[in-house]
């Protein structure tokens, strides 16, 4: 599966959170709606319901050759997360 990774900086309520959104790549374009959808998802489950995210926070970066966790992952919910910075384990 190639995905899209989709690199995402949001101010958070303890500080700045880095992570990426991966979603599959469908098309010649990347998909940047599904990203930024996929990171309010993640944002709200995690307690940060207010966090402000569009195209702007969230920005394609590359796409890729899926790993299997996140192949699974996105199978499951439509989209995975790597959590870097500042990310709630």
């Amino acid at each position: 599966m190639e995905i899209e990774i989709h690199d995402t900086w949001v101010k958070g309520k303890k500080g700045m959170m880095h992570f990426d959104v991966a979603i599959e790549h469908k098309k010649d374009e990347n998909d940047n709606k599904l990203a930024v959808a996929s990171a309010k998802k993640y944002l709200r489950s995690v307690g940060e319901k207010t966090a402000k995210i569009t195209s702007k926070e969230c920005k394609f970066c590359h796409t890729q050759s899926s790993e299997e966790k996140l192949k699974k992952d996105i199978e499951k919910k439509g989209y995975s997360i790597i959590p870097m910075d500042g990310c709630p384990e």
